[in-house]
């Protein structure tokens, strides 16, 4: 596997672990719906995603492909959420991290078919090993 292929995953499955350390440390701090501030339905998809990310890291590192189309779609639905409640449904939540969120999800969206061939149906170890 090329290097900075290697590189972009790795990036992703960072960003994807500060997020689900980011969640599970607002659940630590207030309780299993932490996000008073917003609607239910948007604290429990928050609240959800201290599980959500994890996953996606695991995917990434176990099955390829499958981590990141998980990934594409987990970055598409937070962002257009956020999106939402922010300017459907006027919650107040923190311009700057919006914001990075959305560039991230242009990284993974942008990164997916440049990815994509790296290990057709493989996890990142078994494609490692081919490539070696």
């Amino acid at each position: 596997m090329p290097r900075l292929k290697k590189i972009y995953i790795c990036v992703i499955a960072a960003c994807f672990m500060i997020g689900c350390i980011n969640h599970v440390a607002d659940i630590v701090n207030g309780g299993p719906f932490p996000y008073t501030f917003a609607p239910f339905g948007f604290n429990v998809f928050w609240t959800a995603l201290s599980v959500i990310d994890l996953l996606v890291v695991v995917l990434l590192i176990a099955k390829l492909r499958a981590g990141l189309i998980f990934a594409a779609i987990v970055m598409v639905l937070d962002v257009t959420l956020n999106s939402y409640a922010i300017y459907g449904v006027g919650v107040k939540l923190a311009f700057w991290p919006v914001q990075i969120q959305t560039l991230f999800c242009g990284f993974v969206l942008g990164a997916l078919p440049a990815l994509w061939d790296i290990a057709p149906r493989h996890s990142m170890v078994e494609a490692n090993e081919i490539s070696a």
